[in-house]
């Protein structure tokens, strides 16, 4: 439990005549979760834990004891990112044992200013933290390249326990974090039929079936262009001409290996692709790079060329699914986060980005089931 003293939260409670609904409805979260709180196997954010106090009429510390303590303490940290500088601000989670610390600034992040940070790297492989360790402990990591990830944090009313911290990055990228044990979630997005590349990736990376999907979103998947006055891009045989630069992403990336495939089809030679070699980490990266007048062209989705004034040549829809383990899922955290998916595709936050369906979003694909019937098809046959 994290909370040794939630007892008193009951007993505070019932004293004002209040019942679970009405006092979790007072302070903004779910009666679910309050239930939670109460029974001491979660902690809220600082918002909801003043919030609390308010209605109760007592401090945090009254309520919550060391635990809702911010003191001026530190804890190992296995820090994700080369060559990270003492002071470097850090989105930190608990992934089993271990503190894992992605740095919270990047350039992808600070092109819209600077985002929560819940530590700061200390020179001993330490990390001083800004927030209550049991707070931080409740932080989730997600791994991938879908921007509607950052959705996934809700307002501060609507959330107590913990952050999600999304970390921007390709396909492959997010499953080596994942199996590294350096998320909690990795976004995978390969291409195939209602999420079959996805099923097919996850079976090469786990045959032993510990890890779940669930769908997150489906979304557009084409080319971002610059628009260049008397030039039209159509598809691969464009990048043929010499005319288009294209900015790659990485070869982790599931859309690099998507444009293999395409270009493979197409019988044509990588070699005769202007910026082929050139490697960007995300499809935000890459639209930067293409805005700024570095490349022509790069692959991503459509709403991610709209945000930044590009173009865009639609090719295919493709499934966005998260991945986590069976135990994970299964987990306060995992239930929480399929909750909070199926609460963002219940309002038009989702589907009103462009290119979006919030298909099957929050379905979950055990890998147990998976596995079971891909063994009898082979049987049959």
């Amino acid at each position: 439990m994290l909370d040794p003293n939630g007892h008193k939260l009951a007993d505070l409670r019932l004293k004002r005549g209040l019942t679970q609904t009405a006092l979790a409805r007072q302070i903004g979260v779910s009666r679910q979760f309050f239930n939670q709180l109460e029974a001491g196997r979660v902690m809220p954010n600082v918002v909801i834990a003043l919030r609390l106090a308010t209605a109760l009429e007592h401090t945090v510390e009254e309520l919550f004891g060391n635990a809702a303590q911010i003191t001026d303490q530190t804890v190992p940290v296995t820090p994700v990112g080369q060559n990270l500088a003492t002071g470097t601000r850090l989105r930190i989670g608990r992934v089993g044992q271990a503190w894992i610390a992605h740095p919270a600034d990047t350039p992808n992040t600070l092109s819209a200013g600077f985002t929560a940070a819940d530590a700061t790297l200390e020179s001993s492989g330490r990390a001083r933290l800004l927030l209550a360790p049991a707070i931080a402990a409740a932080n989730v990591l997600i791994a991938g390249c879908d921007p509607a990830l950052a959705l996934l944090q809700p307002s501060p009313g609507l959330t107590a326990s913990g952050r999600y911290h999304w970390i921007d990055c390709g396909s492959g990228r997010a499953m080596d974090l994942l199996v590294a044990g350096q998320t909690h979630v990795a976004g995978i997005h390969y291409a195939g039929p209602n999420g079959s590349g996805n099923v097919q990736e996850l079976r090469k990376r786990d045959p032993k079936c510990r890890l779940s999907l669930v769908r997150f979103t489906r979304w557009e998947q084409g080319w971002i262009v610059r628009r260049k006055p008397g030039q039209t891009f159509t598809g691969v045989a464009s990048l043929t001409t010499g005319k288009w630069v294209l900015a790659n992403r990485d070869q982790s990336a599931a859309a690099y290996r998507w444009l293999i495939r395409e270009l493979t089809a197409a019988r044509i030679d990588p070699a005769k692709i202007s910026g082929f070699t050139t490697s960007f980490a995300s499809a935000t990266e890459g639209a930067q790079a293409v805005a700024q007048g570095q490349a022509d062209v790069t692959i991503g989705p459509q709403a991610v060329a709209m945000a930044h004034g590009l173009d865009f040549v639609p090719a295919e829809a493709v499934d966005f699914d998260l991945v986590a383990a069976n135990t994970w899922w299964r987990s306060p955290a995992g239930r929480e986060l399929l909750k909070r998916i199926t609460e963002l595709v219940s309002t038009p936050i989702i589907a009103g980005l462009p290119g979006y369906a919030p298909t099957q979003s929050g379905s979950i694909r055990l890998r147990e089931s998976i596995h079971t019937k891909s063994t009898k098809t082979r049987r049959k046959k």
